[in-house]
């Protein structure tokens, strides 16, 4: 299992015409090319800080840079054709419809992480990118529901809840049978849980490691509160499993509504993670800010770059509206280092008085005047 949904199937097409404006006609992917999924906001945490990074999106450039550049392209009102294929639709009938237009070159996004909600076949002056953007997923998250009744494990791409197995249990119940003493159904009934618990993480074992590899960015277990302490505190689950749990929350079926309400509370869990995170961040950069005279920080590329070059950055800040291959780069420059590296979106309050005031800046752990 690769832990990745397959299938979808994306194509833009140009249609030759003389009479088309082309404003901005950007470099696009070529054909056949294969992408992966982008995120656009994120915190890299230094291992320094001890906060666990289990949680931490990758960020796939190569995609965002073909997205930026096919959203730039324009033309005549009907000179550009956006063409969506669904898994479960054939893909000859859909390539036989785009054939039927002539003098056209192709650009196709094939393989992408999530599947085509709605097939799309449509011209007009722009792509369609959000076609490519509710199919692409940031991360892959497993989903590990355990109780006594019974398990369910699942992943979560996006919006989507994929039911991977379920695992039926054999432990008994809380009632003890006539006859049998206290103690004795105890020990049998501790006995079942333990060989439930190791079944279950056998199954994820299965389903969310790949080879060497993790086969998802983070797992999410849910359960009853205690429950979840059990599984996760008996060192059931293979240690990278144990290492990529980026939280526990209380879910009351081990069925699909109960991968479902996992992937929800997860989603928010994480999300206001990261949310907060960016927040400290601001908040930490505006303090030392304050304190400017005692060399605490640094703001523009020159500065910030010279700081980099010195190895005094501690916390580099960078806008999410900065050209991709920037925050690349300074993601790069501050990773032998293990820096931390904030990139905070431009669509929030702060984001957005950051990236008109800032753009980059560095909270340092020396001065360098």
């Amino acid at each position: 299992m690769g832990g990745r949904s397959r299938g979808a199937r994306f194509k833009l097409s140009v249609r030759r015409n003389p009479a088309a404006s082309w404003p901005s006609r950007p470099t696009l992917p070529a054909r056949g090319s294969t992408v992966r999924p982008a995120y656009p906001g994120r915190v890299r945490p230094s291992a320094r800080d001890g906060r666990d990074g289990a949680a931490e999106v990758p960020t796939n450039y190569e995609l965002r840079e073909r997205i930026e550049a096919v959203s730039n392209a324009s033309g005549g009102s009907n000179d550009l054709l956006t063409v969506a294929v669904t898994p479960d639709q054939p893909i000859g009938e859909s390539l036989e419809r785009v054939e039927e237009e002539h003098d056209i070159a192709e650009y196709v996004f094939d393989d992408l992480p999530g599947p085509v909600d709605e097939p799309v076949h449509e011209w007009d002056n722009e792509f369609d990118v959000d076609v490519i953007e509710a199919a692409d997923s940031s991360a892959t998250y497993g989903l590990l529901v355990v109780e006594r009744g019974g398990a369910a494990l699942g992943e979560l791409a996006g919006d989507r809840v994929e039911t991977v197995e379920t695992v039926d249990s054999d432990v008994m119940g809380k009632t003890r049978p006539g006859g049998q003493s206290a103690q004795r159904f105890a020990r049998d009934r501790q006995r079942q849980k333990e060989e439930f618990f190791g079944e279950v993480a056998e199954e994820a074992e299965r389903a969310f490691i790949d080879g060497d590899d993790l086969a998802v960015d983070g797992l999410f277990v849910g359960a009853t509160t205690v429950t979840v302490d059990e599984f996760t505190g008996g060192e059931y689950l293979d240690h990278r499993l144990r290492d990529a749990v980026v939280g526990t929350f209380s879910v009351e079926y081990a069925s699909e509504q109960g991968l479902r309400q996992l992937a929800e509370k997860g989603s928010e869990a994480t999300e206001d993670a990261e949310r907060e995170a960016v927040r400290e961040a601001l908040a930490r950069f505006r303090e030392a800010l304050r304190d400017e005279d005692a060399g605490a920080v640094e703001y523009g590329e020159d500065d910030v770059g010279r700081a980099l070059e010195y190895g005094a950055v501690e916390t580099l800040l960078v806008s999410g509206d900065r050209p991709v291959a920037a925050v690349h780069e300074y993601e790069e420059r501050t990773e032998e280092k293990d820096d931390e590296v904030v990139v905070v979106p431009p669509n929030t309050g702060d984001g957005e008085r950051f990236a008109e005031t800032f753009g980059v800046a560095a909270i340092l752990r020396f001065s360098i005047d």
